[in-house]
């Protein structure tokens, strides 16, 4: 996959039936089109059902001009059908947000793979702590790399560089992967490097974030052209 893409983040009416129409009918014009843009859908688990979260890799920005997205629509239904469903999806739109995405740093990933279940972790870096938050995710990514159950990850940085942002994504197969017990809280720093010297890195790792927020995701393959 890519390593930029656009985040779009989407508040919408969810009894709106013609956005979600279009999000079904844009997915299978895209699978059938030999241009079609790829896009992933995903719906928090918070109970939250108007906002969505999607995800459009690309190698190139000109793939985000809307006459490029907008092509395998038209060709499917005809420029005037296309249209329409656009003005419909439109009209369930309540607000829209989007920043382009650079990965920075990434393991584990399976090509084709689309986990069906997302972790992820919005984090602040204290400008002033940078340099202690690069060496502690080191040490994480260094320990994933090194483990026997190693799991899926991307971290990824807004392209605008906004000061200290940083977007952490953790693919999961189940639920139960969040257990305690769970293949997301697998010990892996401290089989790495041993339990002193995992505690004094997550301490350097804390001590550099000014902010954190965590959600879990769900992945929506019938609104994605993966």
């Amino acid at each position: 996959m890519p390593d930029q893409a656009t985040l779009v983040v989407v508040h919408c009416d969810p009894k709106n039936q013609d956005l979600k129409n279009f999000a079904k009918k844009a997915a299978a014009a895209n699978k059938g089109h030999k241009a079609g843009a790829k896009f992933l859908t995903f719906m928090p688990m918070d109970g939250h059902k108007d906002v969505a979260y999607v995800w459009f890799p690309h190698e190139s920005h000109s793939e985000l001009e809307p006459g490029a997205q907008a092509a395998a629509l038209s060709d499917a239904h005809g420029p005037d059908d296309a249209h329409k469903m656009v003005a419909g999806a439109k009209a369930g739109v309540k607000k829209m947000g989007r920043v382009l995405m650079s990965r920075t740093a990434g393991g584990h990933r399976t090509p084709g793979k689309i986990p069906p279940y997302l972790v992820t972790y919005g984090l602040k870096v204290d400008p002033a702590k940078a340099d202690d938050f690069k060496d502690a995710a080191k040490a994480f990514v260094d320990a994933n790399a090194k483990s026997a159950h190693p799991v899926s990850f991307g971290v990824h940085r807004p392209s605008d560089f906004a000061k200290g942002e940083r977007l952490v994504v953790l693919g999961i197969d189940s639920l139960s992967d969040l257990d305690a017990s769970g293949s997301l809280n697998k010990q892996r720093l401290a089989d790495h490097l041993g339990h002193d010297k995992a505690k004094k890195v997550g301490d350097k790792l804390r001590s550099s974030l000014k902010g954190a927020h965590r959600q879990v995701l769900r992945y929506m393959p019938e609104y994605s052209h993966a």
